[in-house]
């Protein structure tokens, strides 16, 4: 799933992260840098990667799970095979029933619990 610069823009501002000054700055090195709209805002130290995380998150309406500051347990690791931990950028942490927010969720589950 690729996130266009809109969606973040969006998010970002929605939650107060960045004002409007620092979106048009950031559109303006985007374009004349052809470069992505996030650059600038790291550049700037305006966000962070976990900032961006979180706003992701947000936008989804999924949880977030800063692993800077909580770091997962050699077990916690070994609950899901490598190969899936791998190709979903997934990683346990807790047991917790949650609301399935998109279509493709009972799938990626029956190939968690399929081992």
């Amino acid at each position: 799933m690729k996130l266009d610069d809109q969606k973040i823009k969006e998010t970002l501002l929605k939650e107060h992260y960045i004002s409007e000054e620092d979106v048009r700055a950031a559109e303006h090195f985007a374009k004349t840098h052809h470069a992505p709209f996030v650059e600038y805002l790291f550049k700037e130290q305006l966000i962070t990667k976990d900032l961006l995380g979180q706003a992701i998150a947000e936008l989804y309406k999924v949880p977030y799970a800063d692993l800077n500051s909580l770091i997962p347990t050699a077990d916690q690791v070994k609950k899901i095979p490598e190969e899936i931990a791998k190709k979903y950028r997934a990683v346990f942490l807790h047991k917790k029933k949650i609301p399935l927010p998109s279509p493709q969720m009972p799938r990626i589950i029956k190939i968690f619990y399929r081992s």
